[in-house]
């Protein structure tokens, strides 16, 4: 087995790997969400533990500010009607 041939093997099994990981959170997430003992969605990131205290600080962030541009975006409209 070539170098090249070894490396692509070690991708592919990453590759593979990452996807069953993946899978499987979604259904550990599917079940925790449908048994309705949580308070809050659970989602995939949250299994895998990808999610940090700061990602999760940036994306509520982002979603205020989104929620306030909607918010000026409709004031908009209504002053235009």
């Amino acid at each position: 087995m070539t170098p090249i041939e070894y490396r692509e093997l070690c991708e592919g099994w990453e590759w593979r790997h990452k996807f069953q990981e993946e899978r499987e959170a979604k259904y550990v997430a599917i079940l925790a969400n449908c048994s309705g003992n949580l308070k809050t969605r659970l989602r995939i990131e949250d299994v895998l533990g990808r999610n940090t205290m700061q990602q999760k600080k940036d994306i509520k962030e982002r979603r205020k500010l989104l929620d306030q541009r909607k918010k000026r975006r409709e004031e908009l409209e209504q002053q235009d009607s």
